[in-house]
């Protein structure tokens, strides 16, 4: 297994491009590892719904940007207090949702500084009834990724807020499992940074599947990922517009409606009118029909019909994110 060296990326988009690039294009005989700490995000699992499972608000407020990762499972906050590890491994029907292998290094390294952690029945790793680590995988050919966090000193707070919404939402989208979490810096006799941290999950994992070599990013391959980062990690139509069929209600007393908004390819493709008083949703449907479901571009094409305190009271009830 080659141990993956990089300048300290902490740049969401640019990471998750690394993971999806030695998935796919590197060597299918080789097998990697690689451990980063990323900048305030969220990532969202790749057939998850951002309205229904991220506090877009609050994100956005705190420029903190969401992402869609290729694997599945639940969403997870990162920041410089969280640690992401990734094994590209060698796939097979016998190890795909077998988490333990990978996780059962980290476990020993764990309760060698004396912290009770444990794999529970969803493949988290837990002190207690609190969750320190969630974990996806994902296949491509003859190749898996299996990656997770690990919370060491996050901000909890930004855990919480970040992944709280009170608007509901009805999707077949894949909902996240809520757990209590605590962080691993917490349970410690004694406190150490980040830095130690990872150098020393890093050792532990390397002690057991023999990380011999260190492997370094070519100039192509530093192409092909910011490439990719371009293309698709930073882009709406990857990070939204794949959100599963979703609808909900929107509701404004002070304009006097009440609707159902479907959309689907993160457009808004029906509406049913459960009241409209002043007529105003027969006004807005032929606008906003196949429009992308984004503030800006709602905005945009309202303000051709309305004036601006006008719009910014419809977009507070379309766009309640």
């Amino acid at each position: 297994m080659y141990l993956v060296k990089t300048e300290n990326i902490a740049v969401p988009a640019i990471n998750l491009a690394i993971e999806e690039y030695l998935v796919r294009k590197v060597n299918s005989e080789d097998e990697f590892l690689y451990l980063y700490v990323n900048e305030p995000s969220v990532i969202i699992g790749k057939h998850q719904n951002p309205f229904e499972e991220v506090n877009l608000n609050f994100c956005r407020n705190s420029n903190i940007n969401v992402y869609r990762r290729i694997s599945g499972g639940g969403t997870v906050y990162h920041d410089k207090g969280n640690l992401n590890f990734c094994y590209i491994t060698q796939s097979t029907q016998k190890n795909f949702n077998v988490y333990k292998q990978f996780l059962t290094p980290i476990v020993e390294y764990l309760n060698s500084i004396h912290v009770k952690a444990e794999i529970n029945s969803r493949n988290d790793l837990i002190i207690g009834s609190q969750k320190i680590s969630g974990n996806a995988q994902f296949t491509s050919r003859k190749r898996m990724l299996s990656h997770g966090t690990l919370l060491f000193n996050a901000d909890l707070q930004n855990v919480s807020l970040a992944l709280k919404t009170s608007l509901e939402v009805v999707s077949k989208s894949t909902k996240s499992y809520r757990s209590p979490v605590t962080n691993i810096s917490a349970h410690l006799n004694k406190s150490f940074s980040m830095e130690i941290f990872k150098e020393q999950v890093e050792k532990s994992i390397c002690k057991t599947y023999k990380c011999l070599k260190q492997f370094e990013l070519s100039n192509s391959d530093w192409n092909e990922i910011k490439k990719l980062a371009r293309s698709k990690y930073i882009s709406w139509d990857w990070n939204y517009g794949l959100t599963p069929p979703f609808s909900f209600i929107a509701e404004n007393n002070d304009l006097e409606f009440k609707v159902k908004l479907e959309i689907r390819e993160c457009k808004i493709s029906g509406i049913e009118i459960e009241r409209d008083d002043k007529n105003l949703c027969a006004r807005l449907w032929p606008l906003i029909k196949d429009t992308p479901f984004e503030k800006i571009s709602l905005r945009k094409i309202l303000l051709t019909e309305f004036n601006e305190s006008f719009t910014n009271k419809i977009i507070a009830s379309l766009y309640p994110f």
